[in-house]
């Protein structure tokens, strides 16, 4: 966890995806014709369920409920009026040229070839050059070989694991998410199992920004090419003690949105949305969205809430087996870079009629949000640009509001439908609240900015110590303190205090056991500690995995260079 954001509500578990064997991909002519939206009426929120029609093809050793899906997929978008942009026409060269310059008259210089110190001088000066050439293509060489490590800097890379044999243990846990840590984990850390990668369609190199996301009792493993925008997915059962696949997809048919280097995922009743894309839970089915270029935010009720990252947003409803826009709203800049596209919470504040979306403009404007069901934007201050050179530096998204933090030491405070309530100062300073728990209320949040106080989650962490790699945890429910040592590459020592803010944090409500993670441009730290019994467990397996997500209390999943390894706690 930072200080920008917190893990608090539990991944979705409305529905458990139906094993089954690979579905076929679709082929070009299966796709829809007609991808536009319509608008249409609102329906209620259980109304996902897609409607079986007849079936245009059969997907190799699947049921009739796959193949009755493919048509209902293809339906998504009938009916619909396509909306497409001008294209630009192109500039027509009319600029004149300039006439060329007339000859020169007059005596011509004699000849000097014939000149022996002429021709020394010139073949020397053509030696020159070429040393220089060559001098500067090695300098040329150089400064790619030195550069090349901070351009790879970008993304990172933590694949470094073992490649001896790895004991695994087996998830022995109950497959619960209570979005709390389990007590468990301060018996130590082991692997669960590992897991090779199931799609064998598309060739590791050329698969780029992987991601996991957890829904209910299934881990979808999500991975972007980078030669043609398709993308290779595929649905994992985690529910007992080994792995089960229950498909993999890739439909070369179906592309990504462009520009995309940070796409989005939302689940979405029976489907995984995919930036622009579709994907069926049951069965893997892919198709295109209405929203084109849009990248989906949240799903608030019913209504599905997508951006342009340029300057709209747009709110769709499923009705009558296909999308529907519901309103289109006029937004600032926006930008993909915005600390809203960072936030690993859904940008959501409020509930019911005042349920807004957070719009990812630019963080050198002033933060807006966008009304679920009406389309209403509201802006938290002024229009346009920051007067003064200052940025936004942290946003916190609460139940009924959200805590804007864009002055040194000073929050501002909104309620659900953007309107200013106060200001207040920050007191509480290099100390964390967990990331578990509920979702906290603006006066939750502001009761620890002020006071240190943290009664929706399970606690206060800390680093002290004189090389900063001690963590101290500050129970909420027994109002106990616990320290442990051998936190490493996690706080930075500045003076006399320890600067601590790590990527994500967790503990039990009991206080027993605790986990700290931080993630950087080529390494990451990550800890789990017996808080009473001072100990600290990690392992190059653990820290050589990339993208850890939480499944359950007891079981963290990262991604490997060949595929999966679950984290469990050490069974005694």
């Amino acid at each position: 966890m930072s200080n920008d954001f917190s893990r608090w509500a539990p991944p979705d578990a409305d529905s458990t995806p139906a094993p089954g064997s690979e579905p076929k991909t679709q082929s070009a002519d299966e796709q829809p014709a007609d991808r536009a939206a319509s608008t249409g009426a609102s329906p209620v929120p259980d109304h996902f369920a897609p409607e079986t029609g007849k079936s245009e093809g059969t997907a190799t050793g699947q049921s009739g409920v796959a193949s009755s899906l493919k048509p209902v997929l293809g339906s998504l978008v009938t009916g619909a009026t396509r909306t497409t942009t001008t294209p630009r026409p192109s500039a027509s060269p009319h600029e004149a040229s300039a006439p060329a310059s007339a000859p020169r008259t007059g005596a011509r210089p004699p000849r000097r070839e014939c000149d022996p110190q002429r021709l020394a001088h010139k073949a020397l000066y053509r030696r020159l050059l070429s040393t220089k050439v060559i001098i500067g293509a090695v300098l040329a060489v150089v400064v790619l070989v030195l550069a090349l490590p901070r351009f790879m800097a970008y993304t990172p890379s933590f694949s470094g694991i073992s490649k001896g044999p790895i004991s695994v243990q087996g998830y022995k846990g109950s497959a619960t998410n209570t979005n709390v840590l389990s007590s468990d984990w301060a018996a130590g850390v082991s692997p669960a199992w590992l897991l090779t990668d199931p799609r064998t369609d598309v060739g590791q190199e050329h698969r780029t920004r992987t991601r996991l996301f957890a829904d209910g009792t299934t881990i979808y493993m999500v991975s972007l090419s980078d030669t043609n925008r398709s993308f290779s997915i595929a649905a994992i059962d985690v529910s007992s003690s080994t792995p089960s696949v229950l498909w993999t997809s890739s439909d070369g048919s179906v592309r990504m949105t462009p520009d995309t280097s940070n796409f989005s995922i939302v689940s979405a009743g029976q489907w995984l949305i995919v930036g622009n894309i579709l994907v069926s839970k049951s069965t893997g089915i892919q198709a295109e969205g209405p929203w084109e270029d849009d990248q989906p935010m949240a799903l608030v009720d019913d209504v599905l809430v997508t951006c342009s990252g340029h300057e709209t947003c747009s709110g769709w409803t499923y009705s009558s087996g296909s999308w529907e826009r519901l309103w289109q709203a006029i937004t600032g800049r926006q930008s993909e870079h915005s600390k809203v596209r960072q936030l690993e919470v859904p940008p959501t504040i409020g509930s019911g009629e005042d349920a807004s979306v957070i719009v990812p403009v630019d963080d050198y404007r002033n933060l807006q949000i966008v009304n679920a069901r009406t389309g209403v934007v509201t802006t938290l201050g002024a229009e346009g640009r920051f007067k003064q050179r200052s940025s936004l530096t942290a946003l916190y998204p609460t139940a009924d509001g959200l805590i804007v933090d864009k002055k040194a030491n000073q929050l501002e405070k909104y309620d659900a439908t953007g309107t200013f309530i106060s200001a207040f100062d920050r007191t509480t300073k290099n100390k964390v609240y967990t990331d578990d728990g509920t979702v906290p209320t603006l006066s939750d949040l502001e009761a620890f900015f002020t006071s240190g106080k943290t009664p929706w989650t399970t606690g206060i962490m800390e680093a002290g110590g004189d090389k900063c790699e001690v963590l101290t945890l500050h129970t909420t429910a027994g109002a106990a303190t616990y320290s442990a040592e051998g936190m490493k590459g996690i706080a930075d020592g500045y003076g006399s205090f320890c600067l601590f803010a790590p990527t994500h944090a967790r503990a039990s409500a009991d206080g027993a056991a605790a986990f700290v993670q931080k993630t950087g441009y080529k390494e990451q730290s990550v800890y789990f500690f017996d808080m009473a019994n001072n100990k600290v467990y990690t392992s190059t397996e653990l820290t050589a995995a990339q993208n850890l997500t939480w499944v359950y209390d007891d079981l963290l999943v990262g991604v490997t260079d060949e595929g999966l390894i679950a984290f469990t706690p050490t069974s005694s």
